[in-house]
């Protein structure tokens, strides 16, 4: 997700946006599937924002200080549509483990295994915006 994020403030936004928001949602189903509560999966976002930040400070204060605002607000707006489509990911998984069989709540494992599998298919997605950008 760092890799992805880091895409949205350069040249490659435009082509990046739209895995961000996958990742994003599907970080959402996976925090359901692993336990945690809703504020927790916002509070791990809300991290990597503060992780961003302190990061990539000194760069962001190199440049001009109207490129360098405008990448602070790009950053923030895609972390914040970030954050709505991992509440989405996370309320649509909570919903459908609910509601799985007339309301009987099934009781489903992380399945490790698929989610590796869509971590590589985000890495593939994310190489190919690279080379083809």
């Amino acid at each position: 997700m760092v890799d992805i994020l880091v895409e949205t403030a350069g040249p490659l936004r435009r082509q990046v946006a739209e895995l961000w928001l996958e990742a994003c949602e599907f970080h959402g189903v996976a925090a359901a599937k692993r336990g945690l509560a809703a504020g927790e999966v916002v509070d791990e976002l809300q991290h990597l924002r503060e992780l961003l930040i302190r990061n990539l400070s000194a760069v962001l204060a190199a440049l001009p200080s109207r490129q360098s605002m405008a990448t602070i607000i790009r950053l923030n707006r895609f972390v914040d549509k970030g954050i709505t489509r991992v509440v989405v990911g996370y309320t649509d998984a909570l919903v459908q483990t609910l509601l799985i069989e007339n309301g009987v709540a099934a009781k489903e494992e992380p399945g490790v295994d698929k989610i590796s599998q869509q971590l590589e298919a985000f890495e593939k997605e994310l190489a190919q915006i690279r080379e083809g950008g």
